[in-house]
Order: structure tokens, then C-alpha cells, then sequence
């Protein structure tokens, strides 16, 4: 649907969700992201991949805004920190209905994630080092 002025007035709010995630530096969410049609188990679902600068990401079903999993990457501290700089990169998986979560976290670490229940693919590969950007 492309949005004009005429249609703009049609605009209504479907749903909201409070997530968990401190604010830094002025930041809070990062832009969200959408897998369509992931298999989960509980049937097909749209999910909103939603990540915070806290190291945090929230995956929200799409039709309901009910929050289906939350992952938290612990570390930093008072004097650094740490957080999610980057928006993470969402791929297939090979299978229809699956997809992986790429991720970095604040230690550098990629995080590879199950879209439909946030679980690990595989373990955490160090990527860049602490509290880099992926820009540089």
C-alpha cells in the first residue's frame, strides 16, 4: 500500500508494545526489520525483529504485537557500556519457513539466531573487537 494524502486518513493504530530496553546517549531502537511466513511452534507467523541499543532483541509477531522472545546479551559496564550499534541482517536458512538473525553484539561477538525462537544456530563467533563500529 503507498500511502498519500487522501489515504492518510484511514491511518489506525493496530497495536503497541513497551519493550524492555534502556535508553543511551539519546538511542533507544534501532529500525525494525520483518521476516514474512517463519515457521514457529505455534504455525506461520510475520515477524518484527525490533533491536535495542541495551544489547537486546525482541521478536513481535507482526499481527498481535505480543512479544514471542526476547534475547539480552549481557557485558559492558559503568565506564563502557557497550550496546547494539548496527541493524542486524536477517537470511534465509535454506528451508522455506526458516531464517537466521545475524547480530552483532557489543563484546564484537556474531550472533546467529533462529528467527521463530531467538535459540542460537550456532555459537557466537568473535567479529570485530569490543564496542566497534561496523563502519570503518
Amino acid at each position: 500500500m503507498t500511502f498519500t494524502a487522501a489515504n492518510a486518513k484511514d491511518i489506525k493504530l493496530l497495536w503497541k508494545v513497551k519493550l524492555d530496553n534502556e535508553v543511551r546517549e539519546m538511542h533507544s531502537l534501532l529500525v525494525p526489520l520483518i521476516a514474512e511466513r517463519v515457521n514457529t511452534s505455534s504455525g506461520p507467523k510475520q515477524i518484527l525483529i525490533e533491536t535495542g541499543v541495551s544489547d537486546n532483541i525482541f521478536a513481535i509477531e507482526a499481527e498481535t504485537g505480543n512479544v514471542l522472545w526476547r534475547k539480552h546479551f549481557s557485558g559492558g559496564g559503568i565506564l563502557c557500556p557497550g550496546g547494539i550499534t548496527a541493524t542486524p541482517v536477517i537470511r534465509p536458512a535454506g528451508t522455506p519457513g526458516k531464517c537466521t538473525l545475524y547480530v552483532a553484539s557489543w563484546d564484537g561477538s556474531l550472533h546467529r539466531l533462529n528467527v521463530a525462537d531467538g535459540e542460537d544456530v550456532a555459537p557466537p563467533t568473535r567479529f570485530m573487537p569490543p564496542n566497534a563500529s561496523r563502519m570503518g
